[in-house]
């Protein structure tokens, strides 16, 4: 196998050579002139100390950073595909076969990432370098041999070895190599891997000083840079377990506020916080579960797919005369095909057939149809056994003497009375449906929230919560992520304190009467009571509920949005104005209090353009 590496492959592409490949593949004439008349009309001067020296006209080279160069680029490559196709059609290319029936592979492309495949031997090297030669030549890529890498198998002789490098002249590779970005090796150190993982987010951290954004602002990091780092590595790759501990830690740590200067203090579990907002979380991913959601999409590519070649190259393989849901784990397999294999017993669970003509859906194995069960004796029959062989194929209806060998008598009867006819139009082909989406198809975030979510008799009232909140857009991120550390008990309050730490205080520092847990904080007690007193929401403080996730459910049920944003305001600047006073040991101010309320709720009104229909930038996280 040769990772070619194509020299200055952007900067050498032939305009002409890129003008017949567009035309070969049929693109109209009209986008053609459009696509390259940018690149033809242009001309380029060289100064030389200061003074130009005429100008150039350029016939090759694409420019880096276009939208529209990486296709070109493929447009190109695509040529050397369908030559290389044509070769191994002849029979002069042998390419890889990883089983009899699989399909051959001679080539991977993508844009300009190029690995060649095939035999070693004499022929086939010729043919090979016979080929790269003629499209160098009439496109402008050549391979750069100092850059590629030679890959062979464990069996390869070394004669073979030797001569394969001086065709090539490139350099053989003892260990572990990378094809766009990903480990060639099918057992490659998952250890290693996170740990490079590792390092890079560790690294783009150092970069950031908590301290100096929200959680509201760090929040978004997480989710838009942090949690991408590892996606398109788990995509093929399941992470260890202690990796992922460490990753959680590392965007725990930041989200609290940790640098290498201070500790930090966790008031809520790192779990609750990628539960997703409908329950009580904060809709971080949680990296375990979104590893298994992204296999799971390899698992429906397998059932629904069966057309993509690396699925027929796994089935031939693997399962050649089984379905993929009867699989065994086969000796030697790889380690991502034993990951793939582990996730059928999920996903078996949430498909199920739409049967038309009964040629795919098995009658007796998982997927089945909602509300058929098999009996004990169907364990005898043959487990291959299709929908259509259930079929009379005379009569076009139930064979009523194979379904009672094979099902419950109640199930028999339903299926008979016609809640599940058969479908007589061998046209219509039988589809898998993922049965938590409207459209039948899997997706990463279904599965993913499949995966995450929690038993019917819980959360119910905490779901409501949320939505009275979260989905409210004037109301500000940071008065959120408060809202809801405010109810899970994750604010550094007096009561909370000393069940973590026993020499802390619990009393209230501003009354010295009780001791200070939310709602005596936030509103039973003295300084407190002053402010919702002389506020415009009327809330009477002796009739609230005794405990945060009730009062605030009662809020948000009785106002109206711009009530309910006035209520979690002053709730956020009262917080405030309790840690200058416990901090700087200052008294408490309620008019102080109820100014900043009504600056903050200016603010978003303008940031909203409710007052001349202006867009403006003063929205703060």
């Amino acid at each position: 196998m040769l990772k070619a590496d194509i020299n200055k492959a952007f900067d050498k592409l032939d305009w002409n050579f890129l003008e017949r490949a567009m035309r070969y593949i049929n693109i109209p004439d009209k986008i053609i002139t459009m696509m390259l008349s940018s690149y033809k009309r242009a001309k380029v001067t060289i100064n030389i100390n200061g003074h130009s020296d005429g100008f150039l006209q350029p016939t090759q080279g694409l420019r880096r950073g276009c939208p529209m160069s990486p296709y070109m680029f493929i447009i190109a490559m695509e040529v050397l595909s369908i030559w290389l196709q044509q070769t191994c059609t002849q029979g002069l290319l042998k390419g890889v076969r990883l089983a009899h029936t699989s399909p051959v592979i001679t080539h991977a492309i993508y844009a300009d990432d190029l690995i060649l495949m095939g035999d070693a031997s004499r022929a086939e090297v010729d043919t090979l370098v016979n080929i790269m030669h003629k499209f160098g030549y009439v496109s402008g890529l050549y391979i750069n041999p100092t850059k590629s890498r030679l890959w062979f198998s464990k069996r390869c002789e070394d004669v073979a070895i030797q001569r394969v490098q001086d065709a090539w002249r490139a350099t053989r590779v003892q260990g572990d190599e990378k094809y766009l970005g990903i480990n060639l090796s099918p057992n490659g150190d998952a250890k290693r891997i996170g740990a490079l993982l590792l390092e890079k987010m560790q690294q783009k951290l150092s970069g950031w000083k908590s301290n100096m954004l929200s959680h509201a602002g760090r929040l978004v990091l997480i989710k838009s840079i942090l949690m991408t780092m590892p996606v398109y590595c788990m995509s093929v790759e399941m992470l260890p377990k202690e990796i992922i501990k460490k990753i959680n830690s590392l965007m725990a740590k930041f989200f609290w506020g940790k640098t290498n200067q201070n500790r930090y203090l966790a008031l809520i579990a790192w779990k609750n916080i990628c539960k997703p907002v409908s329950m009580g979380g904060l809709g971080v991913k949680d990296l375990q579960n979104f590893g298994d959601a992204l296999f799971l999409k390899m698992v429906w590519s397998i059932m629904a797919d069966e057309d993509k070649p690396w699925v027929k190259i796994c089935k031939a393989k693997y399962f050649p005369n089984v379905g993929y849901l009867r699989a065994r784990n086969a000796t030697g397999g790889s380690k991502m095909w034993r990951q793939i294999l582990s996730k059928r017993d999920f996903f078996s669970e949430n498909v199920m057939w739409h049967v038309g003509n009964g040629e795919k859906a098995c009658a007796l194995s998982q997927p089945r149809f909602q509300g058929w069960t098999v009996c004990e004796e169907a364990t005898k029959h043959d487990r291959s056994l299709k929908i259509k062989d259930l079929v009379d194929s005379q009569t076009g209806q139930w064979n009523e003497q194979k379904l009672n060998l094979l099902y419950q008598p109640m199930q028999v009867q339903q299926i008979l009375q016609g809640s599940n006819k058969p479908v007589l139009d061998g046209e219509i082909g039988d589809k898998l449906i993922w049965q938590q989406a409207q459209n039948g198809k899997y997706t990463v975030k279904q599965g993913y929230k499949q995966i995450m979510q929690v038993h019917e008799n819980s959360g119910h009232e905490q779901h409501d919560l949320w939505e009275g909140i979260w989905k409210k857009k004037n109301i500000t991120p940071r008065v959120k992520i408060f809202v809801w550390r405010l109810i899970n008990k994750g604010l550094p309050m007096g009561v909370h304190m000393h069940s973590r730490f026993p020499n802390f205080p619990s009393i209230c520092q501003r009354c010295y009467e009780e001791n200070e847990y939310d709602m005596h904080c936030l509103f039973f007690c003295n300084t407190s009571r002053q402010v919702w007193f002389a506020s415009s929401l009327g809330i009477r403080v002796h009739e609230l509920p005794m405990d945060i996730k009730s009062t605030l459910q009662q809020i948000t049920h009785r106002l109206e949005d711009q009530g309910v944003q006035l209520f979690v305001n002053t709730v956020w600047e009262i917080w405030k104005e309790r840690n200058k006073a416990v901090i700087e040991h200052r008294i408490f101010k309620p008019l102080e209090v109820l100014q900043r309320v009504s600056i903050l709720q200016a603010l978003i009104a303008i940031n909203q353009g409710s007052e001349r229909g202006v867009q403006s930038n003063l929205y703060y996280l």
